[in-house]
C-alpha cells in the first residue's frame, strides 16, 4: 500500500490537472448539456495519451459512464470512437478491479446505441468482459453490466 501511495504522489506530481480535470468536466456537462462534445473529446484524449496511468483510464471510464446517454450523445461517443477507448483501458489494465468496474459500466451506456455494439463485438469486447468477470467474480456490478451489454447485443443479433 505505501508504493501504491507513492505511485499515486509520483502521479499528481507529473499530472496535476487530468483527475480534476474530468470531475470538472463531468459537473460541466451536467449544467450545460451541450458541452458535451468537447468534454468526452477531451477526456478520451486524455484517456489515449495517457493509457498507462491507471487514475486517468479508472476516472475516464468513470466520466463516460456517468453522462446522459441520449441517442445523440450516443452518435458522438460512436464517432469519438468511445467504446475502443474504453476497451483498450479495460484491456491494459485487466487486472484492475476499479478500472474493469467503470469500464462495464461506460460500455453499458455506449452500447445502447446499436454502432456500438458492433465496435464493440469487433474489439473482441465480450471477451474482454468474460475475462473481467472471471478474474472478478465477487463484484457483483461487472457481473451485472456484462451480463446485460452481453444480453443487449444477443438481442440486437436476433432482431
Amino acid at each position: 500500500s505505501d508504493r501504491r501511495r507513492d505511485v499515486g504522489s509520483s502521479y499528481r506530481r507529473r499530472h496535476p490537472g487530468y483527475a480534476a480535470t474530468m470531475l470538472a468536466l463531468a459537473h460541466l456537462v451536467r449544467r450545460e448539456p451541450l458541452q458535451v462534445d468537447a468534454a468526452l473529446r477531451a477526456v478520451l484524449r486524455a484517456m489515449t495519451a495517457n493509457s498507462k496511468e491507471l487514475k486517468v483510464q479508472v476516472r475516464g471510464c468513470a466520466f463516460v459512464a456517468s453522462l446522459n446517454w441520449s441517442p445523440l450523445n450516443a452518435v458522438k461517443a460512436f464517432a469519438f470512437r468511445a467504446c475502443e477507448v474504453v476497451l483498450k483501458a479495460m484491456a491494459a489494465h485487466a487486472e484492475e478491479e476499479a478500472l474493469q468496474e467503470q469500464g462495464c459500466m461506460a460500455l453499458a451506456a455506449l452500447v445502447t446505441y446499436e454502432e456500438n455494439q458492433v465496435i464493440v463485438a469487433k474489439a473482441e469486447g465480450v471477451g474482454i468482459m468474460v475475462r473481467a468477470m472471471e478474474r472478478f467474480p465477487s463484484n457483483i456490478v461487472v457481473r451485472r453490466e456484462c451480463r446485460e451489454i452481453i444480453q443487449q447485443m444477443s438481442k440486437s443479433i436476433e432482431a
